[in-house]
């Protein structure tokens, strides 16, 4: 029952948002209001960094149509629940970051709020798109069942991430990225 409309060069906007609705009412997603002035601080790399959270995401779905958790709350509700307090993401994923902090934020989460964040450069393929298992791209288990031996998944990390070194072993990897910044 929700309808957004772009207007050229600004965020989407709802058109129905004064309308009387209820919360139980069917087919009906809830989104959240974000003023447009709202913003957060990320904690990007051990920097504070401010995120403009109706810019990047503008009034973002909480609850999906069907009545299911959609994927910002659910997301925080995870991270929450599991105590991460470190999150690293493609760049893609930056929107849901401030998002995620947005709520965290109105729901007054504060030990999210602290979570440190790195969203790395995203990972494609040979022809230049986005490597993730919702493009099609492979899981690790697909990997194993190849028969690719787990070196070669660092290997490539390294040869993706653009380090001064080919890696063999996630210690390696762990400690070139240190040492070159987590760029």
């Amino acid at each position: 029952a929700y309808r957004r409309e772009m207007i050229a060069g600004t965020r989407a906007v709802c058109t129905c948002c004064k309308k009387d609705y209820s919360f139980d009412a069917t087919n009906t997603a809830w989104r959240i209001r974000v003023p447009t002035d709202a913003s957060v601080l990320s904690n990007e790399k051990g920097i504070p960094m401010p995120l403009a959270v109706a810019e990047l995401m503008g009034d973002f779905v909480i609850r999906q149509k069907d009545g299911l958790p959609a994927y910002q709350i659910a997301s925080l509700a995870d991270d929450m629940y599991f105590s991460v307090d470190f999150i690293v993401r493609g760049h893609d994923l930056l929107p849901s970051s401030a998002a995620q902090l947005y709520l965290s934020q109105l729901l007054g989460f504060d030990t999210f709020l602290r979570t440190s964040f790195y969203h790395h450069p995203l990972v494609v393929d040979e022809m230049g798109l986005k490597l993730s298992k919702s493009k099609g791209a492979g899981s690790l288990l697909d990997w194993q069942r190849e028969g690719k031996e787990k070196s070669s998944l660092f290997e490539k990390a390294s040869e993706m991430l653009g380090l001064p070194e080919v890696v063999h072993r996630p210690d390696e990897l762990l400690r070139l990225l240190l040492a070159n910044g987590l760029n």
